[in-house]
């Protein structure tokens, strides 16, 4: 039986810091209201100028150094994110770039916020089913890019990150016991964000983020 795990992780975040106090002077809200429905206290935020994809690549030099690993050890990268800089190149071709990983095959995918668990479990199966050793999994997002901030109910609720992990079927320090994987495909109009056609018509309330929050909670 193939065994397959983590071998190290890393995570990177922008300094810049938005707290609740910030929010109670943009919005009807309160810190003892976020604090005691959410639990946050805090949230980091990209600056206008600056990349996600820093943060990502970040994210997976610290694995990697973690793990002792090379970018020429690489045999695939997958990138989640439904907020990367630029729509292609793909973002996992650009940290493969950045990693020298020569000889990985790569490819993005959008699972929102279970992205992570999904780039995880498809990890999973190629290291069982394909000729390959070593590859990394990223998550990453700029969700503040998506926030809009007049809008009470999810401007308290994102901010930016990123975290790589570095996946192996060669003596792993974590083992993955188990993925499950699932969906409730007819509440897909639950959770929206927009895309080029919004932006092409100008049409910005329709591009933010935006959610029913009851359902979602549920």
């Amino acid at each position: 039986m193939i065994e397959v795990g983590i071998s190290a992780i890393g995570t990177s975040v922008p300094a810049k810091i938005l707290t609740n106090n910030y929010f109670e002077k943009k919005v009807d809200t309160s810190d003892e209201w976020i604090t005691t429905r959410t639990g946050i206290k805090e949230r980091r935020v990209l600056e206008n100028d600056e990349l996600l994809l820093t943060h990502v690549n970040k994210a997976v030099q610290k694995a990697c150094e973690r793990g002792g690993f090379s970018g020429a050890a690489m045999d695939f990268v997958i990138s989640s994110t439904l907020t990367p800089d630029r729509i292609c190149p793909a973002q996992s071709y650009e940290i493969a770039n950045h990693l020298t990983a020569k000889n990985a095959f790569c490819f993005d995918l959008n699972a929102a916020c279970s992205g992570f668990i999904y780039g995880l479990a498809t990890a999973e199966s190629f290291l069982k089913t394909r000729s390959v050793r070593t590859g990394l999994v990223t998550a990453g997002e700029a969700m503040s890019r998506l926030t809009n901030y007049q809008d009470r109910s999810s401007c308290i609720l994102f901010g930016d990150a990123a975290t790589a992990v570095v996946v192996t079927n060669q003596n792993p320090e974590h083992l993955l016991i188990k993925t499950e994987l699932g969906a409730i495909p007819e509440l897909a109009e639950e959770v929206i964000v927009g895309g080029v056609r919004d932006l092409q018509q100008q049409n910005l309330d329709q591009f933010y983020f935006r959610q029913n929050g009851r359902t979602v909670f549920k």
